[in-house]
């Protein structure tokens, strides 16, 4: 659940200049939200990854964790939900050091679409 100042921490957040990258993939931007809405989604294609574990999934609650190969923990708590469109997160090891993610998915075509990351 997110809190008051979780709340805040995001409008906070949502103001800080970002780093984003974009990639073509070959699916439709349904097809690739129903890998990405599946907890632990992270495992089979993070380079970094070790282990992505769901701590709360479903429709009240998204937040999971990550654990990386050099043993970093961070943990994901989703703040936005658009199904088939994407989803944003706070992700950080404490509540006080976090940063704000955006996942953005857009059709290009029929049988393609573009993953944004900010």
């Amino acid at each position: 659940m997110l809190t008051d100042r979780d709340r805040v921490q995001v409008d906070r957040l949502r103001s800080v200049p970002f780093a984003s990258a974009s990639k073509s993939l070959p699916a439709s931007a349904a097809q690739a939200f129903s890998i990405l809405e599946r907890p632990g989604h992270l495992e089979p294609f993070h380079p970094f990854c070790r282990e992505n574990t769901a701590l709360a999934w479903d429709e009240s609650e998204r937040r999971d964790r990550i654990v990386y190969l050099n043993g970093l923990r961070l943990d994901r708590q989703f703040v936005q939900w658009s199904p088939g469109e994407g989803f944003e997160l706070l992700i950080g090891g404490s509540v006080d050091k976090r940063s704000l993610v955006t996942w953005t998915l857009r059709d290009d075509s029929s049988v393609s679409s573009t993953i944004t990351i900010r």
